[in-house]
């Protein structure tokens, strides 16, 4: 069975900028990765904790249209 890169595999082609925006948010989620607790259940706990914080603080600036 030949194996299969799944980073490379039937993705479609992004732009440069797009490609730089991607990194940039997964080197950003590698950053709060490594502050959370070593149990799996507890590091969930925070992310939806933080979840509800993003949306309450981003909903709240987020201007009127």
């Amino acid at each position: 069975m030949r194996s299969v890169n799944r980073r490379s595999a039937a993705r479609p082609v992004k732009s440069p900028r797009a490609a730089r925006e991607e990194h940039w948010r997964r080197r950003q989620a590698l950053q709060v990765a490594a502050q959370l607790p070593d149990d799996p259940e507890e590091a969930l706990t925070v992310l939806r904790h933080a979840q509800t914080l993003v949306r309450s603080f981003l909903a709240a600036r987020k201007p009127a249209r």
